[in-house]
């Protein structure tokens, strides 16, 4: 009898050692294309100078701001308004996207080119109505 339940245990352990093995490894292969995919698109954001990037990481974090630098394994984020550098592993990052820029410069040359735009379209209505 003892015979018969060591032979169903150990035959019962072999049957089950290789599940979470290849789990495991299935596990680690989409973490490393998941990693290759970041990299790629990082890489891709990397040929434009100080490319505005949003990240969102698998602990939840969401950063923004411009890449700073790239290597093989990390790269760096710098903030827009403090300059400060975030060192992240592409096996970090979940998602990522390409931002715009979030500058007050930007927002200000918007915002005059607008108001130029509305001063001459103003300008043009008021000698198209009064043609004297």
């Amino acid at each position: 009898m003892i015979k018969k339940n060591l032979v169903r245990l150990l035959a019962l352990l072999m049957m089950s050692s290789p599940f979470p093995v290849s789990i495991a490894r299935a596990q680690s292969e989409q973490a490393n294309r998941a990693a290759q995919k970041a990299k790629e698109k990082i890489s891709k954001l990397a040929l434009q100078a100080s490319a505005p990037v949003a990240l969102s990481l698998r602990d939840g974090r969401k950063i923004t701001g411009y890449l700073s630098s790239l290597t093989d394994e990390h790269f760096n984020i710098a903030d827009y308004k403090t300059g400060a550098t975030t060192t992240i592993a592409f096996a970090e990052v979940k998602r990522v996207e390409s931002a715009p820029k979030q500058s007050m410069a930007h927002k200000g040359y918007l915002i005059f080119a607008l108001a130029g735009l509305g001063i001459a379209v103003a300008a043009l209505a008021a000698s198209l109505a009064h043609p004297d």
